[in-house]
């Protein structure tokens, strides 16, 4: 044998099987943006949301920005195509509160 001892071979075991009870979402999880307004006003940040109706509006504190995971943005680039490079210009990293 290698040299493997059985208490090595239980951690590892112990480790394979954390990993495999961790759903792969909280194992990779996808980095998430606000999309920022190129112009503030004054000390102000302005950040876009998307509302329940469809329409883009301007909000004025990073608390109230709505939070977009990688994956959506990129849904919202194929479906808006000539907005792809704004919305590249618009992201600024974002850490979920809630997590």
């Amino acid at each position: 044998m290698l040299g493997v001892y059985t208490q090595d071979l239980a951690r590892v075991m112990d480790v394979v099987q954390r990993l495999l009870d961790t759903p792969v979402e909280e194992r990779f999880p996808e980095k998430k943006y606000r999309l920022r307004w190129i112009n503030d006003q004054g000390h102000y940040k302005n950040y876009l949301n998307l509302n329940s109706n469809g329409a883009w509006v301007f909000v004025d504190d990073e608390i109230d920005a709505d939070i977009f995971a990688e994956s959506g943005l990129e849904q919202l680039k194929k479906d808006n195509p000539r907005f792809a490079p704004a919305i590249d210009a618009m992201k600024e990293p974002a850490e979920d509160k809630n997590d």
